[in-house]
């Protein structure tokens, strides 16, 4: 009986040491990957101009002073997106300002898609700069003349920055030189999310790493327990005294 007894209490250890292993887990990947609201105003353009301030070199892809191109085949998805391109006889070109608000001073990550478009034959590189935190990102990419594919052929851009608490701008501006007869870089899903903290104690891996060490002490301790003593060299039976004598 006291074999099944402690056998039982084997697997209920196992079974509780298991379920805290989960529950540590789950707990971890919570904290890792939070939900979270949307920073910047109409990413997408879905919404048209709404929640940007623009500048153009002339009407405009959607006329009055309007970059947003209308489009489901010109877009990474949905269908619009924001048309930039500079002009070469004024030397102005297209900007793309918002003005947003973070709660807290920290990391954050920005990310959109971008997509240098040129008439078919011209692949001249189109460069472009993005200021955001005090600092300006400088990108360039060869221009192609056709869509399709993954995202659409736009290629997906992240920066990791720190921003301050309270109001930030972000701005994106056409620096390619190129004339806006012939190309045109077009920019789709926008987005800022705050980068994931780090757990207590150095991140998940450091979470883990307690749990299986303390697994192992554990396993350990229930191993020890249900170890049966050493055992011990029988003594030999005594010598018979006064056994009799034989007939």
């Amino acid at each position: 009986m006291k074999a099944i007894g402690d056998h039982s209490r084997a697997k209920t250890a196992w079974r509780n040491l298991a379920s805290a292993l989960v529950c540590a887990l789950f707990a971890a990947l919570l904290h890792v990957a939070p939900t979270q609201a949307q920073i910047i105003s109409n990413g997408s353009f879905e919404s048209g101009t709404t929640g940007w301030v623009f500048s153009v070199p002339d009407g405009g892809a959607g006329g009055g002073g309007n970059p947003i191109l209308t489009g489901a085949a010109y877009a990474q998805s949905g269908t619009h997106s924001l048309d930039m391109w500079y002009n070469t006889t004024s030397g102005a070109t297209t900007t793309a300002t918002q003005t947003f608000t973070v709660a807290t001073t920290g990391t954050y990550t920005l990310q959109f898609y971008a997509f240098a478009y040129g008439n078919p034959g011209l692949t001249a590189a189109q460069s472009f700069t993005v200021t955001i935190g005090g600092q300006t990102y400088t990108y360039s990419f060869p221009s192609k003349s056709l869509f399709g594919g993954t995202n659409n052929g736009y290629t997906l851009v992240s920066i990791v920055l720190n921003l301050t608490a309270g109001s930030n701008t972000l701005v994106f501006k056409d620096t390619s030189g190129l004339s806006d007869n012939n190309y045109a870089l077009l920019i789709d899903n926008i987005s800022i999310n705050a980068a994931p903290g780090p757990l207590p104690g150095g991140g998940l891996w450091s979470w883990l790493g307690g749990a299986l060490f303390f697994g192992l002490r554990r396993r350990r301790r229930i191993a020890a327990a249900l170890k049966p003593p050493d055992a011990q060299p029988r003594a030999a039976n005594p010598p018979l005294e006064n056994a009799g004598t034989a007939l």
